[in-house]
């Protein structure tokens, strides 16, 4: 196959992921630039996006399950309503982006770049979010039951409504996190973690 440019990339991605996948693995090492795209309400399910660059992309009601978005450059996107069901997003840059409304469920969203992302309404049940750097972030009334968030950093974050049934707050900084009518299993662990917290 061809060396395909960015524009013939994204032209094969919207219409053969078994073939853009493919064409990845053949060119591992290409640079793609995806910056500012629109893939709203595009079925790219189990696409292959390592270390694409999606800064600004336009993701609103994609399929993105089983996607793998290591590393990608996903600052400042648009994924309101995304369905990204056990996708990869380790590593990935989410600073700035919009989740609202996201569906994630056992996801890995293992130590992303999320400072100030908007996940509102958000479907996070079982996700992995250990390590990320959430300050700031917009989580009220997100789903997150069962998460693994250890590690992550939610200061000055907004937990209002949030359901955080059965997860584990321990080793979380929640100084100055707004956490007022949030649903949280009160642990001995999960006691001590909110006393800096605001209701």
């Amino acid at each position: 196959m061809k060396k395909l440019n960015d524009k013939e990339l994204l032209q094969l991605i919207k219409t053969d992921v078994e073939e853009f996948n493919y064409y990845r693995g053949e060119n591992s090492s290409q640079a793609i630039d995806f910056e500012n795209a629109n893939f709203k309400e595009a079925n790219i399910q189990g696409v292959d996006l390592i270390c694409v660059n999606l800064r600004g992309a336009n993701l609103e009601l994609a399929n993105l399950r089983e996607a793998n978005l290591q590393w990608a450059n996903l600052r400042g996107a648009n994924l309101q309503g995304v369905y990204i069901r056990e996708t990869n997003l380790k590593g990935a840059d989410l600073r700035e982006a919009n989740l609202k409304g996201a569906d994630s469920i056992k996801s890995i969203i293992e130590y992303p770049y999320i400072r100030g992302v908007n996940l509102e309404v958000a479907d996070l049940r079982g996700a992995n979010l250990e390590g990320a750097d959430l300050r700031g972030a917009n989580l009220q009334g997100a789903h997150l039951v069962g998460c693994y968030i250890k590690g992550v950093d939610l200061r000055g974050g907004n937990l209002q409504g949030a359901n955080l049934r059965k997860v584990n707050l321990k080793g979380v900084n929640l100084v100055g996190c707004y956490i007022k009518d949030a649903q949280i299993t009160l642990t001995k662990e999960n006691i001590e973690a909110i006393k800096f917290a605001i209701s």
